[in-house]
């Protein structure tokens, strides 16, 4: 698994982050090979999981773009567009590998098996269907960012299925996707977010989100915007640059924790000062002892009363 991070500023401008990790059936690997896929000059692909899917996938959503673009190459592909393009390669790739597995065996395709399931004995036909319909493919996660003639779009998802994130204005996958995600949302990120808080807090996220096993180290980063066609890879200086910024940040929060710590531990000893009467041992009130009934209140309440007219009579 690897770690993919993109996120929107500046209103209408998207930045991400891709680690290199490679994962395909049980081999995971570090290769020099980008998990960024770029569709066409204004939208891209960042991907998780078994790259030989994700790979048959692409190849597909690919074949339907070139061949847009003959027809024409004047309009901006819509993102959204593109999202929906995936997932139905994602559910074509599936249904062939089910028909490869389930009903190729049987002398059946997946035509001929809805063709003759009247001449299938009942149970057969059901538990075949549900087979189907429920074919286990490898963990794959995506995340298409692009920029059309609206504006910059995000979209992510897992297992084919996809959902707008233009809203929350960032979008993370693969291992380590939560902690890259708490970093965006302690530092109460929003789609216009400067340039500067975009690309330090991609960058921290992904660092953050090594804490999580099988994010591999090698890091690719894109940018594109605030117009369609301008997507571009971040320079390896930059990237390197802003890593020795993030690691001094780390070194003065590390002095700045140590100085706070040392803060408390006094506060602790003035209080260790303080001298105590021991008590003898005994039970704590429980959550019932310490709230009065309903009845008490009243009860309370009217004892009280009661006295007073009693006075008053006297």
């Amino acid at each position: 698994m690897t770690v993919c991070i993109a996120a929107i500023y500046d209103g209408n401008c998207i930045l991400g982050a891709a680690r290199r990790m490679l994962t395909t059936r049980d081999i995971q690997f570090q290769p020099e090979q980008s998990k960024l896929y770029p569709i066409t000059t204004s939208i891209v692909a960042m991907i998780s999981g078994d790259v030989s899917l994700h790979a048959e996938i692409y190849l597909s959503v690919l074949d339907i773009v070139r061949g847009r673009l003959a027809v024409d190459s004047s309009k901006w592909f819509p993102v959204n567009d593109v999202v929906s393009d995936y997932e139905r390669a994602y559910a074509e790739v599936k249904r062939k590998r089910a028909e490869r597995d389930l009903l190729s065996p049987l002398g059946l395709s997946s035509d001929s098996f809805i063709a003759r399931q009247s001449q299938i004995q009942p149970d057969m036909a059901s538990k075949l269907t549900s087979e189907i319909l429920n074919y286990p493919m490898p963990d794959t996660g995506i995340i298409i960012a692009g920029i059309d003639e609206i504006g910059a779009h995000l979209y992510s998802g897992v297992d084919g299925k996809l959902a707008c994130e233009d809203a929350v204005g960032f979008a993370a996958i693969g291992a380590g996707y939560w902690h890259a995600q708490s970093q965006f949302m302690f530092a109460r990120y929003a789609r216009n977010a400067s340039a500067a808080k975009a690309l330090y807090l991609v960058y921290a996220a992904k660092k953050r989100a090594e804490t999580a096993p099988g994010v591999g180290s090698e890091t690719d980063m894109f940018l594109m915007g605030p117009k369609p066609g301008t997507y571009d890879e971040v320079k390896r200086q930059v990237i390197d640059d802003v890593a020795e910024i993030y690691n001094d940040n780390l070194r003065e929060s590390k002095r700045v924790y140590e100085r706070t710590e040392g803060k408390v531990n006094e506060y602790i000893k003035k209080l260790a000062q303080k001298p105590t009467q021991p008590e003898g041992q005994k039970t704590l009130p429980t959550p019932a002892d310490r709230t009065p009934s309903a009845d008490g209140e009243k009860n309370a309440g009217a004892a009280p009363t009661a006295a007073r007219k009693k006075t008053s009579k006297a």
